[in-house]
């Protein structure tokens, strides 16, 4: 069963969480193009418990060779670039960050996120181990 309360989703499973309101005066450069979205290998970084109609950014939707997805990009104050992706077919609520990082480099991607977003690392529903 899903709530809402604020204009956030939160997943029953998931009431564990620190529920914030997602502010729409981020600290988000902008939003980029899909031409300007980051190349190389996107690594898995975390997931956010909101849904996209919960974000301050604009989703495109797509086909992939899975499903239908829902996906934006942005770039923050200190450079960084993370795509967000949403399967229409996904089993939980949440959106998947992905950023451009080798293994050294998670950590400081997780901070820029959660600066960038303005939020604790305990609003989000998973965090990838080499982020920790």
């Amino acid at each position: 069963m899903v709530g809402s309360e604020a204009g956030v989703r939160v997943e029953d499973d998931f009431a564990n969480l620190r529920h914030v309101d997602l502010d729409k005066s981020m600290l988000i450069s902008r939003q980029l193009g899909i031409e300007e979205w980051p190349r190389g290998n996107l690594r898995p970084l975390a997931v956010l418990q909101w849904e996209p109609e919960d974000m301050p950014v604009d989703f495109e939707e797509t086909y992939d060779n899975l499903d239908y997805v829902r996906v934006a990009a942005i770039e923050v104050a200190d450079g960084r670039q993370f795509v967000f992706r949403r399967y229409r077919g996904a089993p939980l609520p949440g959106v998947d960050v992905y950023v451009v990082a080798g293994d050294s480099q998670m950590p400081q991607a997780l901070s820029s996120l959660l600066s960038a977003l303005e939020i604790e690392q305990d609003t989000l529903r998973w965090v990838s181990p080499l982020a920790e």
